[in-house]
């Protein structure tokens, strides 16, 4: 220990005191310790060793690899590649972090992450605020879904001007203003009054509204592997749209489970 006796002895004298307790027994020659020494010896070494254990819980905490996560993430970007890779890329680097995800719109969304509900959301159009970050993870086509049965469905492609006056099964502004709008102005420009039959906010529940009959909806390239059986796909021959994914956060909130999810997601 490199402390001369005479000082260690007045240190362990004073402990003694300070403690009230006798922790060594005096011997001719030497001193061993008393029942109360071997107490506080064992209790001593517990409280060294949850504090390393206690030290090693925050290192881990600050890196990224313990603590919870809370993701948004919109029906239609689940069924997306990149979504799933960036989640299995995660899930495998950190799989003590606790990952919350959030089936929710876009507005929905930017509402929970004002709110400090969401730590980061998937989404296809970013919010307004400054102090809101984000990166593009992918660009999804725009295309038309069909029921199997329909007329158009046995066409390799078709026109705005074919789907004149044909039900659509579409959402409600409010889900997404902005994708919403893109279409409408879309259609607009070429011709096509859109005529929604049925309104459904959910792209599974859309597409099994179109295996039903019920009428034709937009879908993105992504969805095509996981539609229900009943529909088919068709591009749209003037019709050039798309929109962008992007993974969004607060800048002044994002903590260390953020920061290393991030560090996975590769910009698109």
């Amino acid at each position: 220990m490199r402390i001369a006796q005479p000082a260690l002895s007045r240190q362990i004298q004073h402990l003694e005191a300070e403690l009230r307790v006798e922790l060594f027994t005096r011997l001719p020659r030497g001193v061993r310790l008393s029942p109360a020494g071997r107490a506080l010896l064992e209790d001593a070494r517990a409280v060294l060793a949850s504090l390393d254990r206690a030290t090693e819980r925050a290192q881990r905490v600050e890196r990224g690899e313990l603590g919870r996560l809370r993701v948004g993430c919109t029906d239609s970007i689940t069924g997306g590649t990149a979504f799933g890779r960036i989640i299995r890329a995660y899930r495998r680097e950190y799989p003590e972090v606790h990952l919350e995800l959030s089936l929710l719109s876009t507005m929905d969304q930017w509402e929970a992450l004002r709110d400090d509900r969401i730590d980061l959301g998937f989404v296809f159009y970013r919010p307004p605020e400054s102090e809101v970050e984000a990166i593009a993870i992918g660009r999804e086509a725009v295309m038309l879904a069909l029921p199997e049965k329909h007329p158009l469905a046995r066409a390799r492609s078709v026109r705005l001007a074919d789907l004149g006056g044909e039900p659509f099964v579409w959402f409600s502004r409010r889900a997404a203003p902005l994708y919403y709008d893109q279409m409408a102005r879309a259609c607009a420009a070429g011709g096509l009054a859109l005529h929604v039959a049925q309104e459904a906010n959910s792209d599974t529940a859309r597409l099994n509204l179109v295996a039903a009959g019920i009428g034709a909806t937009w879908s993105l390239g992504s969805s095509v592997s996981r539609h229900p059986e009943g529909v088919v796909v068709r591009p749209v021959e003037d019709l050039d749209e798309s929109v962008t994914a992007h993974l969004i956060w607060r800048r002044d909130r994002l903590d260390s489970t953020g920061r290393a999810f991030l560090a996975l997601v590769p910009a698109d």
